[in-house]
């Protein structure tokens, strides 16, 4: 946990996660409750359209287990739930410029994340 907290700002560590308990934190309770992880199948329009529209899509790492065709389907479907200027964030090994012109590309210090013009 402290690898991923790493780049964060103290007052941000501070402010939105729990003090440290056996070398781990937590987010804070007010924020988990506004979180909620819901399954969906990405390759289906219709699971999708009812979840409604997102400002950030987290897709690290699922898409290189696709076929190309498969993989095509998903990332217009995320297309669909994302609102406009939304982001999508994909795994290290992932390239959205392989898949889709549908999105921009954006470097953000030490990550690239991709934004529905």
């Amino acid at each position: 946990m402290a690898r991923a907290l790493a780049r964060l700002p103290d007052r941000l560590v501070n402010e939105y996660f729990e003090p440290e308990r056996n070398h781990r934190r937590k987010i804070i309770e007010d924020l988990r409750e506004s979180v909620h992880f819901i399954p969906a199948n990405i390759i289906d329009r219709s699971t999708l359209r009812g979840l409604g529209h997102f400002d950030v899509i987290l897709c690290r790492n699922l898409l290189i287990y696709f076929d190309d065709e498969s993989r095509h389907l998903a990332v217009n479907n995320l297309h669909e739930c994302l609102n406009q200027g939304g982001f999508i964030c994909l795994g290290h090994s992932e390239s959205m410029s392989r898949i889709s012109d549908r999105f921009e590309l954006v470097r953000l210090d030490g990550a690239i994340v991709y934004r529905k013009p």
